[in-house]
């Protein structure tokens, strides 16, 4: 039996104590072959693990050998490492047994031997036959719980590493206690009956986690009834703390005990106002005092009598409405009270004209601030209707146009009698040109393209009408696209062949340029062949063409050829062209080209054809006709 002496609980040991405590918790005192844990510690540990990815080594990422490292540290001991079949025969901890093909216990580590798809062999923790724990699982780099059999897996089970479980040590404290306490000290004891003690003491803190060593003792005894008094406490706080002792190589903690330090009790309180008067809306503070001034519990209740004249929150008064109401601070510990009366006058209200826009009572509407018209404000201003266009401080409900603002809207915006106009895009204008307007109702002096209004579709550039412009211009937005505009207007209702710097382009209705059109379409100048909606100026040839010019058409340097009648050739053959420029499918005769006069069947040269007299049926002249050749006879 030996009696410890009274102990000093405080921050100057701290140091000293950590490097104890770490020294209790080296490797050199393991308990054991498993670190003092028993087969369902273990199995409690590695399903705390599930979902982790444990990479012990940090290489090839998170492996099934990881897990097993992971263990092995846990049970106090270091793993050899390797790949999972090389626990078949790797070295084992002192006490450890290697196992072929046995029935698995728990707490067993499962080795599997490998196969063709998986050379490196496996590892595994078993609780049950459908309770197993791997790492890398079908390639799942984290821990997992497998309900699969512990051997109905694909890779062949070997057998097991089984740990020494028998010499696990028992913990034999009976009772731990703390007595006596007062506002700052606590008589902590433990008894415990053991064969043989070398060493004990005890660890303390605020938290569980902060409890560190205070004192260690060597007592070399059988048994062991020691007590401590922990002093320098704080009233009021919650301690938690553990003793432990040595006993052969094992390192054993008590369970954890707790208590509170008895609480410094407030004896009086005390308010810095007693009265005071408020006006409805207005606050005032409060500050309590509290004796003594080192009360464990300074929690102060606060309350009013009637809430709808005065309200209180942590010593903040509100007053409310005209009346008296009695404040009340209570302290928590000890139900002292102090009180203060707070009188409630009304306040005067005054009509209020918010900022913004207003109706006078002159019928007309101001830009009002700080509740007067500001004389000399010009621009828009915001009210619960809209936003208007003010002038000298009055809203100018006769302006139509597009104006000035300066101010919170400042730019160019359009206004119609008098509100700004917001929601779609348009094109408005004022005495120095157009101009484009956004959803906003705001100039945009960055836009360059098409935009509409009533009047038509028109060129912005800079966010002004173009009416100078004549051209094929490109325009983003709304009209995306290639457009020809005429002084500054968008040209739609009839195709057309226009040209800008880049060339000749085909002008749908829309007014817009067709890439998709490859055929002949007509502008002022004539007929030409556009491909890919350009006019091909390098074409001579007969060609073909859909939509107004549906057929076969002789071009020349991109123009449509007309006025008269002629034999011109692609790559099909020799054709005869009408006086419109087309190829003329029902024509059969003697047709004529800079090369000579030849004969044609159904608009085409026939090379092939051999006559010695042929009646052309349209002058009745007749000619003699080789291989298609026609020569007068």
């Amino acid at each position: 039996m030996i009696a410890k002496k009274k102990h000093t609980y405080h921050q100057a040991w701290i140091p000293v104590l950590i490097g104890i405590f770490v020294f209790l918790l080296c490797p050199v005192k393991t308990q054991a072959s498993t670190g003092g844990h028993s087969a369902d510690d273990a199995i409690n540990w590695v399903r705390s693990q599930v979902g982790k990815g444990l990479d012990y080594d940090g290489v090839y990422g998170n492996q099934c050998v990881d897990l097993i490292c992971y263990y092995y540290k846990y049970l106090g001991q270091t793993s050899p490492g390797g790949n999972g079949k090389d626990y078949s025969w790797n070295q084992l901890p002192a006490g450890w047994q290697r196992l072929q093909g046995v029935q698995p216990q728990k707490g067993d580590i499962l080795v599997y031997s490998g196969n063709s798809a998986n050379p490196y062999g496996h590892v595994a923790i078993y609780a049950a036959d459908r309770e197993t724990y791997h790492q890398n699982f079908d390639t799942h780099p984290y821990v997992e719980k497998i309900t699969y059999r512990y051997n109905g897996l694909g890779n062949p089970y070997w057998g097991v590493i089984r740990p020494d479980w028998n010499s696990t040590p028992i913990n034999n404290f009976t009772s731990i206690l703390a007595s006596e306490v007062t506002q700052n000290s606590a008589k902590l004891s433990a008894t415990t009956n053991l064969t043989y003690i070398t060493e004990c003491g005890y660890r303390i803190g605020k938290s569980t986690g902060s409890m560190n060593i205070v004192e260690k003792e060597y007592p070399n005894s059988n048994t062991l009834n020691i007590w401590y008094t922990a002093s320098n406490l704080e009233p009021g706080v919650t301690y938690y703390y553990q003793f432990y002792y040595i006993s052969g190589s094992n390192v054993i903690w008590s369970p954890v005990g707790n208590f509170t330090t008895n609480s410094i009790k407030t004896t009086a309180i005390r308010l810095d106002k007693t009265s005071v008067s408020l006006t409805e809306g207005e606050t005032t503070t409060l500050t309590p005092t509290i004796t003594p001034a080192n009360a464990t519990n300074k929690t102060v209740i606060w309350s009013s009598s009637n809430t709808n004249v005065a309200e209180v929150t942590r010593g903040k008064i509100t007053a409310k409405a005209e009346g008296t109401a009695t404040i009340t601070a209570k302290t928590a510990d000890s139900g002292i009270i102090a009180s203060c009366t707070v009188k409630v006058i009304k306040k005067e209200v005054k009509p209020v004209i918010p900022d913004g826009v207003n109706q006078s009572s002159d019928g007309n509407w101001y830009y009002y601030k700080d509740g007067k018209v500001v004389t000399g404000f010009t621009g828009l201003a915001k009210n619960a209707y809209g936003v208007w266009y003010c002038k000298n401080g009055k809203v100018q409900f006769d302006m139509t146009g597009v104006i000035e603002s300066k101010g919170t809207y400042s730019g160019w915006y359009y206004v119609k009698k008098g509100q700004l106009q917001t929601g779609q895009v348009t094109v408005k204008s004022n005495s120095t040109g157009w101009w484009y307007i956004n959803k906003d109702g705001k100039v945009d002096f960055s836009f360059t393209g098409l935009a509409k209004n009533e009047n038509g579709v028109w060129y912005c550039k800079k966010g002004q009408v173009q009416f100078g412009t004549t051209d094929v211009i490109e325009s983003k937005g709304t009209y995306n696209g290639w457009y020809y505009v005429k002084k500054g207007q968008l040209q739609t209702g009839k195709t057309t062949v226009e040209q800008n710097s880049n060339g000749w382009w085909y002008i749908d209705k829309n007014g817009k340029v067709d890439f998709n059109f490859t055929g002949l379409a007509k502008n002022g100048n004539g007929v030409w062949y556009c491909r890919k909606g350009k006019v091909e100026f390098n074409t001579t040839d007969v060609l073909y063409s859909k939509g107004t010019y549906e057929g076969w058409y002789y071009v020349k340097k991109g123009q449509l050829q007309t006025g008269k009648v002629t034999v011109e050739q692609n790559s099909t053959g020799w054709w005869y062209i009408g006086k419109d420029g087309k190829v003329d499918f029902n024509f059969t005769g003697i047709a004529s080209n800079a090369y000579g006069s030849w004969y044609l069947e159904k608009g085409k040269v026939n090379f092939s054809k051999n006559m010695n007299s042929y009646t052309d049926p349209h002058t009745k002249l007749k000619y003699k006709i080789v291989k298609g050749k026609a020569t007068r006879i």
